[in-house]
């Protein structure tokens, strides 16, 4: 039976990892719509936590060596993202003030089920790729049986963590303020964390000092 400490740690490891995925999960859900739904979220965010989990845990066995700066470049994928994102909605919005229509944020209305939950689960990794930094000495600590524990503890968090972003984003101040500023406001989002990814993880520096 896995001690309460082994618990614990599962638990502060994710949440302290994890607080910056609540603005993304938020932003997600607030750009819902026909075709980007809530489970493309959810199985997102378990796909893009899960390989996170998984590589860190390879890692921290010893067998796999992956440089450190390298991870950093998952950075581009959601400033990518946020800057198409970007410019879809300013020409959104330029053919719906020439169609006299309120502008409409929409996030790949023709994409299937698979493109919409790798793309959730592409910036779930790419928020996540500094983390990885933190799980692998993490991880490192415990036995096997032990590190099974803290993935089950994985596994419930993310639903909590899914519910807690879902109820955050449908509060009526929330909600009102990501349909009147989120076209502007949700790219640079994702922008913002591409940034920091890449100089968090120290990717920024080695490139420039090379």
């Amino acid at each position: 039976m896995a001690s309460v400490d082994v618990i614990i740690s599962g638990i502060i490891a994710f949440a302290s990892t994890n607080l910056d995925d609540m603005i993304v999960l938020m932003s997600l859900y607030s750009m819902r719509n026909s075709s980007f739904k809530t489970h493309h979220i959810v199985i997102g965010q378990y796909l893009g936590i899960g390989l996170l989990t998984c590589f860190s845990i390879i890692v921290a066995f010893g067998l796999l060596l992956f440089p450190e700066h390298w991870i950093g470049l998952l950075g581009l994928i959601p400033i990518f993202i946020g800057v198409h994102m970007f410019l879809n909605n300013f020409r959104n919005a330029k053919s719906s003030l020439v169609e006299g229509e309120k502008p409409v944020l929409k996030l790949h209305p023709r994409n299937s089920f698979l493109n919409n939950t790798f793309l959730v689960a592409s910036i779930t990794i790419a928020n996540g790729g500094d983390n990885i930094g933190i799980y692998i000495p993490f991880f490192a600590l415990y036995s096997l049986s032990q590190i099974l524990v803290i993935v089950v503890i994985f596994s419930i968090l993310i639903a909590v963590w899914c519910y807690i972003g879902f109820r955050l984003a449908t509060l009526p101040i929330i909600k009102k303020a990501v349909e009147k500023y989120g076209g502007i406001v949700i790219p640079f989002v994702f922008i913002g964390i591409g940034i920091h990814v890449i100089i968090s993880s120290g990717t920024w520096e080695h490139f420039l000092n090379r």
